[in-house]
């Protein structure tokens, strides 16, 4: 298959795109520490900042993964490089979702402005680390299908599948 300009732009764009998530998970996360009334207002655009930019990312990870099966783009020349980055990712969601939930208990599990704000957060993060799997996932699809296929280890009827578990039973 032929890959268009447009189809390695794509490629070029995630690749940056992990970088940057990369280093917005990063950035200092001083303000979840403070819950005092004084900060409220600024937590509050905070909490919805950070929202937001889960929910940006977790959208562009799930159109990428789209369109690179859409492509069915050759994922080899990059899978060595992202899939490390894609799992430091998702740690870092956790880890921040962990302190997100600390917050959010320390908060109250009130309808208070503040708990909305903090619960719409958990769900972004969690939107965001199911995005960064689907992605990690699309691209191992990519790259089992364009693997070179080995004799006697390829089915493609039931038969076949059982034929080749036999085959590795016995190697």
């Amino acid at each position: 298959m032929t890959v268009s300009t447009y189809d390695t732009s794509v490629m070029a764009l995630a690749g940056q795109h992990i970088e940057k998530v990369g280093r917005d998970l990063r950035s200092p996360s001083f303000l979840v520490r403070f819950v005092a009334s004084p900060v409220r207002l600024l937590l509050l655009w905070w909490l919805k900042k950070q929202s937001d930019k889960c929910t940006e990312n977790a959208i562009f990870f799930k159109g990428v993964s789209r369109r690179f099966l859409e492509m069915d783009a050759d994922a080899d020349g990059v899978l060595a490089t992202w899939l490390p980055k894609i799992d430091e990712l998702k740690t870092l969601v956790l880890t921040l979702r962990e302190g997100s939930l600390g917050l959010h208990q320390k908060v109250g599990g009130d309808n208070s402005e503040l708990a909305v704000a903090c619960a719409n957060l958990l769900a972004a993060q969690s939107d965001l680390f199911e995005a960064l799997e689907d992605f990690r996932w699309t691209l191992l699809e990519l790259e089992a299908n364009h693997s070179r296929r080995t004799e006697g280890y390829t089915a493609t009827t039931p038969d076949a599948v059982d034929a080749m578990f036999e085959r590795m039973h016995n190697d």
